[in-house]
C-alpha cells in the first residue's frame, strides 16, 4: 500500500498530455455524475461512502483518458487531499469558471469534521456541498460528450440498499447524539414524589421510582447498618454506617470499596481508575471516581460517587454508581437521599 500511494503521490506518474482536456474531443469524453437529488440522497444516507465512489469513478476515467500511472482507488480513499486535482481535471472540460480552489478548501474542512464531539460532527454530513457544483459541471460535459448522456437519477437495488442501510446507522447516530438515553432502561429520578424509608434507626428519603432491595443483611467489623438500592434503571445506591470510632477516612473507603468491586463483578471487568480530589460540600465530604467496564468487548464509561456524612456518632459512606450518560438523570436521587439521611439507631 505504501509504495503504491508513494508511486501515485509522484510529479513523474503524469503523462505529456497533462489533463483530460487534451484527450476530451477525441474520446468522448463521460464523467461518472448523477443528478443532483440522487447524488444528495446517496451521499447523506452513505454517510458520505457514495462521494468516494464518485471520486473513484471519475479517477478511473481520468487514468483512462490520459495515460496516467495512477491509483483511483487510494485517490477515492484519500479523496480530501485529491479533491482539487480530480476538481481541476473536470474542470478544465467545462472551459473553467469553477472556483476549484474554494471548492476543495471547503471539502477538505468539512470533511475533517467529523471529528468533533457531539453535536458538531452532523456537519460533516454536508460534505455533498462543495462536489455538487463539480458534479453539476461534469453532468455539462456529458451531455456534450460524444459517447452521449445518459442521467444517471434513477435508484438501483444496490443504492436502496446503501439507502437502508446507512439511514438506518445515520438515524442511530441521529438518536445517540440528541438523545443518548432513548434505548436505556433508566428514568429521571422522581424526587418529587419520593417514598421514606424507616428502619433500624435509618431514616431517609429516596426517589418514587427507586427500590430498596437489600436491608440489612451481613455487615463488616464496626459496620451497624446496611442498605442497597436500585434506580428505575440499572445503577446503585448503597449506604454504610459505621461507629466515628470504627470508620475510615474517606480517601482510604474509596480505594478499598473501589478494589473489592473490581473483584467481585459478575460479568466483564473494569478498567484503571481515576479519583478527583476531597471536596467539602456543606459538612459532607465528596470523592468521584471515573472507570470503564468492558463487557464483550464494548466499554462502557462509569462513575463513582463517594460521600462521607457525619451523623452523631456514626459515619455514613455513600455511594452512587452510575454511567455516565445516565449521570444527569440519577444525580438527583442520590442527593435527596444524601441530604436527609439520618441515623438514630443503637
Amino acid at each position: 500500500m505504501g509504495q503504491e500511494f508513494y508511486l501515485d503521490m509522484s510529479e513523474q506518474n503524469i503523462s505529456p498530455e497533462g489533463s483530460i482536456k487534451n484527450q476530451a474531443s477525441a474520446s468522448g469524453v463521460s464523467f461518472f455524475s448523477a443528478t443532483p437529488l440522487k447524488f444528495v440522497v446517496m451521499s447523506v444516507c452513505t454517510l458520505g461512502i457514495y462521494q468516494l465512489y464518485w471520486f473513484y469513478k471519475n479517477w478511473k476515467l481520468i487514468k483512462e483518458c490520459t495515460g496516467q500511472k495512477i491509483w483511483p482507488f487510494w485517490r477515492a480513499v484519500f479523496s480530501p487531499i485529491w479533491a482539487y486535482s480530480c476538481f481541476k481535471e473536470i474542470n478544465s472540460c467545462t472551459g473553467g469558471g469553477l472556483p476549484i480552489g474554494l471548492l476543495a478548501i471547503a471539502y477538505l474542512a468539512i470533511s475533517v469534521v467529523w471529528r468533533l464531539p457531539d453535536p458538531y460532527w452532523l456537519i460533516s454530513l454536508f460534505s455533498f456541498l462543495p462536489l455538487m457544483p463539480v458534479n453539476r459541471a461534469a453532468i455539462k460535459v456529458n451531455q456534450h460528450s460524444e459517447a452521449g448522456y445518459m442521467e444517471n437519477g434513477r435508484f438501483s437495488a444496490l443504492n436502496w440498499l446503501g439507502i437502508v442501510v446507512g439511514g438506518c446507522i445515520l438515524i442511530l447516530a441521529l438518536i445517540g447524539t440528541f438523545a443518548p438515553n432513548a434505548f436505556s432502561s433508566e428514568a429521571v429520578a422522581q424526587v418529587d414524589s419520593p417514598q421514606k424509608y424507616d428502619g433500624g434507626g435509618v431514616i431517609f428519603k429516596y426517589p418514587g421510582n427507586w427500590s430498596v432491595t437489600e436491608d440489612g443483611g451481613e455487615v463488616s467489623e464496626g459496620e451497624v447498618r446496611y442498605l442497597f438500592l436500585e434506580t428505575a434503571g440499572d445503577n446503585f445506591v448503597s449506604i454504610q454506617i459505621f461507629r466515628a470510632t470504627e470508620a475510615s477516612e474517606l480517601s482510604e473507603y474509596t480505594q478499598i470499596n473501589s478494589r473489592l468491586l473490581a473483584e467481585e463483578i459478575p460479568l466483564g471487568s473494569y478498567g484503571a481508575s481515576t479519583f478527583s480530589d476531597m471536596e467539602d460540600k456543606d459538612g459532607i465530604e465528596v470523592i468521584e471516581e471515573h472507570l470503564e467496564m468492558t463487557v464483550f468487548g464494548e466499554s462502557i464509561p462509569y462513575k463513582r460517587v463517594y460521600s462521607r456524612k457525619r451523623i452523631g456518632d456514626t459515619i455514613a459512606f455513600i455511594i452512587l454508581q452510575v454511567t455516565i450518560e445516565e449521570y444527569e438523570m440519577v444525580i438527583g436521587g442520590f442527593d435527596q437521599i444524601l441530604e436527609s439521611l439520618s441515623y438514630d439507631g443503637p
